[in-house]
């Protein structure tokens, strides 16, 4: 991925737009009561010169409406320079003719993420109304088949919204008219627009209670059901073309002289997201930590995208360049994890990056992590820690892969972001007597975690809290290889205003006693700890630990299951404390395998809810899912790795958050380890399977087709009410393990 001598990457932002987080926060004016019935006999052509001959609305469903005409209203001041407006269409929502006429223009060849085509037009077309033309710009694509001359009907389709040519936040649909074709263009001001409200034509923007368009609020929605009332046809929306994966060799991605995906890049083997510039847009991180730089392989690379879906204004960081610190080395795996946070409470978010194969002073795959501090023109101060930095507790050792997960929240309610800093392989052996005294297991790599506390200044280790289960109170025993710190979440789940902070152990010994494990198994079964925020941070005070032999868990221990190697914590039922899910990517599934039925027996993969509660992470009302329980689509295989990846977010918009579980290594139309994911919505009951469902790239929903070995579903990020999930090993044009990322909303 390395740049040529003379590559520059600029992060220069246009301001042309508002960002669409602020459009989607202004009001929303929906005056549907005040409908305006008009004349079923409304000809198809738009007379200007007729106040009562319109337009048709060029989308079925309801969108807002952005900018306005030339003088548009608050953020669209100065937007438009001659007439037109701007409809919050998303990324491929279906756009039908506005009136019959001939297709006169087709302009494509234009990424649909964005960037500069066409003279900023990106992909758009015209029809020839007879007295004017109407235009629609940005498309992402055109509907099949059409040519320049066709006869186009009024709701015919036409293309599909989207970015093409636009420094937009978002992707919507610019539609204005001209007076038949000349040079220069002559826009004019259009009238109203006709669409159905059931079988009643309205007239927009009478309906509003008005008649010029300058005065419609910014955010109005306009609604059209169909076009039946108005003697079109309304028949079901067309399937739009997918266009939603997006990879290193996506047109307009990568700048210009660089490499583009490549063997084993691994691009979207971690997703986080935040607002580094403090334009109040989504900013969008990519891990590729199996990147090449120059010759130095596994050194890894972000992407970090202004504005997504748009892809064109991103910068790609890696070790070495342009103030990032330290130097790319292979094995180095810089983008492993990444997590986002406010640590100096300045407005704008932070960003961390993980990079668990560094070498730390000679001392191989001890870890380290790069703190890069947002602000208004990129990222003005970046650190780079490990636990050879002054004030950081713990030791660099070899193997100890610092950074290898991170979570972020406010552990002490001081109003800065804390950061958990997962450290799996952490060595530990203070002494002989200690060792002799706990047994020569709980000396070694058993893993540890740190938290670093935020602070005007940012994130520093002077008042850093060092965990392991070596620690007073801290429950459990360390043994070698547990894990401690492979995954960590944090969540207020006692609700006491401290958020608090779960701590995986994946590979957590587990031998209470020699009649037990005549029972059940006994080994590196899994386990998670709970320990709880306080005005001093994080305390061992009645710290949790729970694993599936744990009384009232659900489910049951057996070696090799990985339980807490994935966890994800959020109030799912919207009671006011954080849920805790915890996934079992290789736990066991054995019931069928006496009837024979071997294909469904083996390290299928679970997950269990675990809910909050005033004192803490509670055992009642468990909940446990695999791929056999009941309303679940789809069987559990051996090897689908169900649980590896989770997500909480509210998908759907109804105030509960839904959970996305990662199953990377399920097979799909014959392709082993091709990858899905399953959505699990959320109710005031908690998690249920009813209506749940299911993702995976042999669906028409997404770009392609699945693939051996893709592993969609490996990391999970909610975009507001949209996923993006990665499929790290997804082959490119031929390359295998380069990597891309779907993004899907309902």
């Amino acid at each position: 991925m390395e740049p040529s001598s003379t590559s520059r990457i600029s992060t220069h932002r246009s301001r042309n737009y508002k960002t669409h987080s602020c459009m989607l926060s202004l009001i929303a004016m929906i005056a549907i009561s005040l409908v305006t019935v008009i004349s079923a006999s409304t000809p198809l052509k738009a007379d200007h010169t007729n106040p009562t001959d319109s337009t048709w609305v060029p989308f079925i469903g309801e969108h807002k409406i952005w900018c306005t005409l030339a003088t548009g209203t608050g953020a669209c001041s100065t937007h438009h320079g001659t007439w037109g407006v701007d409809f919050d269409t998303p990324m491929n929502t279906p756009i039908y003719a506005s009136g019959s006429g001939h297709l006169q223009q087709l302009y494509g060849g234009c990424s649909p993420y964005g960037g500069s085509c066409n003279s900023g037009a990106g992909n758009w077309l015209s029809i020839d109304h007879g007295d004017h033309w109407s235009r629609y710009i940005h498309l992402s694509s055109f509907a099949a088949g059409l040519s320049v001359g066709d006869w186009i009907e009024a709701g015919d389709l036409v293309g599909y919204a989207g970015l093409s040519g636009t420094t937009s936040t978002a992707a919507h649909l610019h539609y204005d008219e001209t007076s038949p074709q000349n040079l220069p263009v002559n826009r004019i001001f259009f009238g109203p627009f006709l669409a159905c409200h059931g079988n009643n034509i309205v007239q927009y923007p009478d309906v509003l209670g008005t008649t010029d368009w300058q005065a419609v609020p910014y955010g109005t929605i306009i609604r059209n059901d169909g076009y039946e009332c108005l003697g079109g046809s309304s028949g079901p929306n067309p399937n739009p073309p997918t266009i939603n994966e997006i990879n290193q060799s996506t047109a307009g991605f990568l700048p210009d002289g660089w490499n583009l995906a490549e063997v084993n890049d691994n691009f979207g083997n971690a997703i986080s997201m935040g607002d580094f510039n403090g334009d109040d847009s989504i900013d969008l991180v990519i891990g590729a930590s199996g990147e090449s730089v120059g010759d130095a392989s596994l050194a890894g690379i972000i992407h970090i995208i202004d504005n997504f879906p748009r892809i064109n204004n991103n910068i790609n960081p890696y070790q070495g360049e342009a103030g990032w610190p330290d130097f790319p080395e292979s094995g180095d795996e810089f983008g492993a994890a990444v997590v986002a946070g406010d640590f100096n409470g300045d407005g704008f978010d932070d960003l961390i990056v993980g990079s668990p194969g560094e070498d730390v002073n000679g001392i191989v795959d001890a870890g380290s992590i790069t703190v890069a501090y947002g602000g208004a023109d990129g990222f003005p101060s970046i650190q780079e820690i490990h636990q050879d930095t002054n004030w950081i507790a713990g030791i660099a050792h070899a193997d100890d892969r610092f950074g290898s997960a991170l979570a972020v929240g406010d552990m002490n309610a001081d109003g800065y972001d804390d950061l958990v800093i997962g450290v799996p392989g952490e060595y530990y052996y203070p002494n002989d007597r200690f060792c002799n005294y706990r047994g020569p297991e709980a000396c070694g790599s058993v893993g540890a975690i740190n938290v670093l506390y935020g602070a005007p200044n940012g994130l520093s280790g002077w008042d850093d809290h060092y965990f392991g289960q070596n620690t007073s109170r801290v429950a459990g025993i360390a043994h070698i290889d547990d894990k401690f710190g492979a995954a960590v979440a944090v969540g207020d789940i006692n609700g006491d205003g401290y958020d608090d902070v779960v701590v995986g152990s994946p590979q957590e010994y587990y031998r209470p006693s020699n009649y037990y494990c005549w029972r059940y198994s006994c080994g590196q079964v899994g386990a998670i700890n709970v320990l709880y925020g306080s005005a001093d941070g994080v305390t061992t005070t009645d710290d949790h630990y729970f694993a599936q032999n744990s009384s009232g868990i659900a489910g049951r221990s057996e070696v090799g299951d990985r339980f807490g190697d994935a966890i994800v914590i959020g109030d799912i039922n919207a009671d006011g404390f954080a849920d805790v899910v915890v996934g079992a990517p290789n736990d066991h599934y054995n019931y069928y395998c006496r009837a024979r039925i071997s294909s469904i027996c083996g390290e299928v993969g679970s997950v269990n809810i675990l809910y909050g509660a005033a004192n803490g992470l509670s055992r009642s009302g468990d909940e446990f899912f695999n791929q056999n329980s009941s309303g679940i689509n789809e069987l559990a295989q051996d090897g689908d790795d169900f649980g590896a990846a989770l997500a909480l977010g509210d998908l759907n918009g109804d105030n509960y958050l839904d959970l996305i579980i990662g199953v990377p290594g399920e097979t799909i139309s014959g392709h082993n380890n091709a990858g899905l994911a399953h959505i699990l919505y959320g109710t005031a009951n908690g998690v249920t399977t009813s209506g749940n469902e299911m993702l995976h790239v042999d669906q028409d929903v997404f770009t392609g087709d699945a693939e051996t070995n893709a592993e969609f579903g490996t990391a999970i990020g909610f975009m507001g009410h949209e996923l993006v999930i990665g499929a790290p090993g997804t082959a490119i044009s031929g390359t295998t393990n380069a990597g891309a990322i779907y993004y899907y909303s309902e």
